[in-house]
Formats: C-alpha cells, sequence, structure tokens
C-alpha cells in the first residue's frame, strides 16, 4: 500500500507542477492591469503540435528582458531576436519528435495504473485526470492527451 502512496503523491507533485506552470505561463502571456510596461506584440497562434515546453532563454519575453538588463544595442537585440527564434523553431522540431514517445509514457503509466485500481477507484482517477487536462487546455501549455483508452 506504501507503494501507492509513492505512485498517487508522484502523479499530484508532476500535476501540481504542470499546472503551476500553467497558471505561470497565462500570467506572463496576458498583460495585467498594474503592468504598464510596453509589451510586445505576442506570436501568433501555433498549432497545437507545435506547443513544446521551452527553456527560460528560448521564451518570447527573454530577449526583452535580457535588453532590459544589459541596454543592448539595436543590432545586438536584432541579432540575439534572431538566435532566439533560431532556437524556438529547433525545439519545436524536437518537441514534435518526441512528443509521441512522451505522450506513450504518460499514457503507459495510466493504463498500468489503472490496471491495480478497483472499478470506483477508476472512476475517480479519470475525473482526476479530466480536471488536470481541463486546466492545461485552458492554459494552452501541452497539446491535449486522449484518456479514453480502455480501462483494465
Amino acid at each position: 500500500m506504501n507503494l501507492w502512496k509513492v505512485i498517487f503523491a508522484t502523479i499530484v507533485i508532476f500535476g501540481a507542477g504542470v499546472f503551476s506552470g500553467g497558471l505561470l505561463v497565462s500570467y506572463v502571456v496576458h498583460p495585467h492591469p498594474g503592468n504598464h510596461r510596453s509589451q510586445p506584440a505576442p506570436p501568433p497562434p501555433r498549432e497545437p503540435q507545435d506547443m513544446a515546453p521551452r527553456p527560460e532563454i528560448l521564451k518570447t519575453n527573454f530577449v526583452q528582458r535580457l535588453n532590459d538588463a544589459l541596454q543592448l544595442s539595436p543590432e545586438q537585440k536584432g541579432e540575439i531576436e534572431q538566435i532566439v527564434a533560431e532556437g524556438q523553431e529547433r525545439n519545436g522540431r524536437l518537441w514534435q519528435q518526441i512528443a509521441p514517445q512522451v505522450r506513450g509514457v504518460a499514457q503507459d503509466t495510466r493504463q498500468r495504473i489503472r490496471a491495480v485500481l478497483t472499478d470506483e477507484q477508476k472512476k475517480q482517477f479519470e475525473d482526476l485526470l479530466r480536471r488536470g487536462r481541463r486546466a492545461l487546455s485552458s492554459t494552452n501549455v501541452l497539446p491535449d492527451v486522449p484518456t479514453n483508452s480502455p480501462a483494465n
């Protein structure tokens, strides 16, 4: 039974991290009334398969924060914007390659968890997954992953 507590705690911690990351992305992407600094135009909406997690250096606002801290010349800023854009594109291509594997691991993990749950626990587990997915889809952090797989 102790093993299941560890597994459940791991799932809860992972879910909390994803949820808080989504909230952080939502906070950074949407302007706030108290923030009077001019914001760069948001990038055009991307397809769900392009929604790759990004390291800090590849985030859209990184160049502006770097400019604020280092007072870059216009030439430096332009070059760094190009470097970051290329990094974002490379990261997106990599994510497209590995995203199916990541989703496969998550799906396998869910299936293995379902296999050890009672019917009532499976219903509760599915409800937990749905609630977590709704929180993610509202922040547009990662592509949606279907959960309608057969319960063992």
